[in-house]
């Protein structure tokens, strides 16, 4: 059964799953940076993992989700801000079509003050 942040090795690289669709998963490869999401077909992937070309692994950053700031710590307090600050577009159901991610973005820089690549490095 597939999970969003279940994290897949597919010919070296890392993915992690971001969205479930009906058809379709939403998926990031990890280690880098500059990749943006891609979506895959359900059927592909089922395929690739009964193959063993594509196989779920333990998640390369889960000491990071463990950590838990201080309380009102300003560690926590600056991710609180970050993460309000680019939920529209985490929350947004299309967020992994370009122009729709483009579009959120432009909204939030005209209403928030933040820069593009501010948003992109969050978002990442």
């Amino acid at each position: 059964m597939l999970q969003i942040n279940d994290v897949y090795l597919d010919q070296d690289q890392y993915f992690r799953i971001l969205s479930i669709l009906p058809e379709h998963i939403v998926w990031i490869e990890i280690n880098n940076i500059k990749n943006f999401p891609t979506v895959i077909s359900k059927n592909e992937l089922f395929q690739a993992i009964e193959s063993f070309e594509t196989f779920r692994v333990d998640d390369p950053f889960q000491d990071i989700v463990l950590m838990q700031p201080l309380e009102g710590s300003i560690t926590q307090i600056k991710r609180d801000e970050n993460y309000n600050l680019i939920k529209p577009i985490i929350d947004h159901e299309q967020f992994y079509i370009p122009h729709v991610r483009s579009s959120l973005i432009n909204e939030i820089i005209k209403n928030q003050k933040s820069t593009k690549q501010t948003l992109y490095r969050l978002l990442k």
